[in-house]
């Protein structure tokens, strides 16, 4: 990889996303939660013991369906590729457990979708059933994934390193500013308070701090400021990151160089 950048033939090109035509969006959380506990029960009948991760998910479901606050939603794999930050100590607690506490002081909820590594899940296991405003599904759908997607009002993207991603595309797809680490793909992306936010930091106690200040500060302007908002939204969902685009720098940039 070295030899190749010094020879200026390291590039990056961005993944594509598809943009069907546009429909209304009707999605709800009481929907959400219908299907989120379908999702559940049907994972509930692979094991032969019920699972404390998905018991707990089933109780929060019970009492979710009308919350009327900020949403904040993840998808992805748990890898520290994915949520290394979040699992930072911050002030003898993980950040994520910080996270939650300045959630709750604004009424705000989290929903975090995916599967991954063992340790990291036992740890997002303990803090669901510690805090009343996260949501932990461990299981994937398609169908959660677009609905969570088009449903959150900030959607989470931590990641300590990214080549490209595609969740923040989808995301924003549908309408939802992105918070996220300003890396790799994430950085050539998001535009900070134009199509969503961004943090950064020179190491994990810096970037552990900044994106705490990003959600905090997301979350003022949602809820002081909705034109801006509202705007920054719109962002979102006209960014285009068209598979055409990214077809034609893969003939230019790869094969035709390589030839």
């Amino acid at each position: 990889m070295q030899c190749a950048q010094q020879q200026g033939r390291l590039v990056g090109i961005l993944n594509g996303c598809d943009y069907p035509d546009e429909t209304a969006n009707t999605q709800s959380l009481e929907g959400f939660c219908a299907a989120a506990e379908s999702a559940v029960m049907q994972s509930i009948g692979k094991y032969s013991q019920l699972r404390s991760v998905d018991y707990i998910a089933l109780r929060r479901l019970e009492t979710w369906a009308q919350h009327s606050g900020p949403l904040l939603t993840s998808i992805g794999r748990l890898t520290d590729q994915k949520v290394l930050l979040l699992r930072q100590d911050y002030q003898g607690k993980c950040l994520l457990a910080e996270l939650l506490n300045r959630l709750a002081a604004k009424n705000a909820r989290l929903i975090i979708l995916g599967t991954g590594n063992a340790a990291i899940e036992k740890e997002f296991l303990e803090l669901a059933g510690s805090y009343s405003n996260f949501l932990f599904l461990n299981l994937y759908g398609e169908r959660l994934s677009e609905q969570l997607y088009q449903l959150g009002d900030l959607f989470l993207m931590p990641s300590s390193f990214e080549p490209c991603g595609i969740s923040q595309m989808l995301a924003m797809r549908a309408g939802q500013p992105c918070i996220a680490h300003a890396v790799g793909g994430l950085a050539n992306t998001i535009v900070n308070n134009k199509n969503g936010f961004t943090f950064s930091g020179d190491d994990l106690v810096e970037q552990g701090s900044q994106l705490l200040q990003c959600v905090d500060g997301a979350l003022q302007l949602l809820n002081d400021k909705p034109k801006v908002w509202q705007k920054i939204a719109l962002g979102a969902k006209k960014s285009r990151f068209d598979w055409s685009a990214s077809v034609e720098l893969y003939v230019k940039k790869l094969y035709q160089q390589s030839i």
